[in-house]
Order: structure tokens, then C-alpha cells, then sequence
């Protein structure tokens, strides 16, 4: 008797392959995944524009998801276009450096490894050998930021955390393509990009403040906004702030 009342399930859609959609002229790289929300994201360093939406989201909504932020897309095309043609720093004696709100001037030493570290409040000293690439210059110099970062982070953090009754279980930087930071929920693992190294302390902050918030909530819809009113009051000007010069920019 209980088949006769019983109701076949559908099944879940399965995820097909990328698929490419032309809105208002902007080539998107669509890919359908099981989520619950369209998100969207520019490839560096080409700005391929690239659209995650859910399985079962109509072509439609996801035209009209692009053109709704076709002012936004254009604009960090541009960005990328002009960080692309910006030149490159060549990590040599002499150049200026920037650490959160500090200027810092790079000062060589002769040296068997690559290795950096912070000579007081203006100094970064490099030691490298004579022939040593570009390249693992700037990874040396990126390493010292990075331990930089981190340790303003952490200075931060136990003041925002008791603030907020969360704790993060570990703090870490590393190099981001398109994210400032990133929650791992399940691990309690809060990832910083390496680029808020360049950018303002607050910005810093913000980020953080942030990526606690998701400890708390996932999403960033009412309760979101309400956690980061509460805990900054001014963070919707350092979000614009932040995001008006994307990372490599």
C-alpha cells in the first residue's frame, strides 16, 4: 500500500561540461556545479571571465547575473590590462618596497642563499649571490613579507577574535590570484593573500574581520552584514577601497 502513496524523486542533475555564453559582447566561460549561488570571477592574467552556477539555474538568469555586472567586469579588465603593461619590479639595491603602511627601501648583500629580513622600520636587507635570478629575488623578498603579514595578522587577532567570541585555529598567507582571503570552515583555517602586504593596515583588518565572520556564517546575507556592522562599522568603504585595486595591481 505505501508504494501507492510513495513519490518518485528526481534526481539530481549531473554537472556537464564548461559550456560559453556572449553577453552584451563579454565571452563568458560558464560551468554548472551542485551549489546554491552564481558566482563569477576574471582569470589573471588574461581576464577570462569565468561563472560558476548551479545545476538547475535557468540560461536566463545567468545572462541576466553577467549584465547585471558588465560595469564591474569592464573595469577589472582594465586593470589587468594596465598591471600587465605596468613593469616589473627587478628586486635590486635601491628600490622602494611596500610593507602595509610602510615604505621600505631593499638594500643587497652579498650571500651563499636568497634569504630577506626586516632591518628595522625601513629597511629590508636581501642577501643573495651575485647571479642570482630575478626571480628568486623576488621569492626571497615575497617570503619576508609574507612573515611580515602574518605577524600583524596575528597581532590583531586576539583582540578581534574575544570581540567577535570566535577562535580561528590557524592563521596562514599565501599567495591569492583573485581572493584577498579565504575560511575554511571545517578546519578553522583562515588563509590571507600574500598582496595585503601592499595593501593599507586596515585593509588587513578588514579582510580578517571578515574571514572570522564566516566562522560564525557562511553566507554573506543579513546576519553577515549585521556581524561586520557590529565589528566595523566602516568596513563597506574598505571593502571598495580594497577591491577598487585588485591584487597584482
Amino acid at each position: 500500500m505505501l508504494g501507492l502513496f510513495s513519490r518518485r524523486r528526481t534526481p539530481p542533475a549531473a554537472a556537464a561540461g564548461p559550456t560559453t555564453l556572449v553577453v552584451e559582447g563579454q565571452t563568458a566561460l560558464v560551468r554548472r556545479k551542485p551549489m546554491r549561488t552564481l558566482r563569477m570571477r576574471l582569470r589573471p592574467p588574461d581576464g577570462i571571465l569565468e561563472v560558476s552556477a548551479p545545476l538547475r539555474v535557468p540560461e536566463r538568469a545567468i545572462r541576466a547575473f553577467i549584465a547585471d555586472r558588465l560595469t564591474w567586469i569592464q573595469a577589472q579588465r582594465a586593470a589587468m590590462a594596465a598591471d600587465a603593461a605596468r613593469p616589473r619590479p627587478q628586486y635590486l639595491d635601491g628600490d622602494p618596497l611596500r610593507l602595509l603602511d610602510r615604505t621600505l627601501t631593499l638594500k643587497l648583500a652579498p650571500g651563499k642563499l636568497a634569504r630577506a629580513r626586516l632591518q628595522g622600520d625601513s629597511i629590508l636587507l636581501l642577501s643573495a649571490p651575485p647571479g642570482a635570478t630575478r626571480l628568486r629575488r623576488q621569492e626571497a623578498v615575497q617570503r619576508c613579507l609574507g612573515r611580515a603579514l602574518l605577524a600583524a595578522a596575528e597581532e590583531l587577532l586576539p583582540r578581534r577574535q574575544a570581540a567577535m567570541g570566535v577562535q580561528a585555529r590557524r592563521l596562514k598567507v599565501r599567495a591569492m590570484r583573485s581572493r584577498w582571503g579565504s575560511c575554511g570552515i571545517r578546519t578553522g583555517t583562515i588563509t590571507l593573500a600574500l598582496e595585503l602586504s601592499q595593501r593599507p593596515a586596515e585593509s588587513l583588518e578588514y579582510v580578517l574581520v571578515h574571514e572570522l565572520a564566516h566562522l560564525i556564517v557562511r553566507s554573506h546575507g543579513k546576519r553577515f552584514k549585521s556581524i561586520m556592522d557590529g565589528q566595523m562599522p566602516d568596513w563597506r568603504l574598505r571593502r571598495k577601497a580594497l577591491n577598487s585595486n585588485p591584487i597584482g595591481a
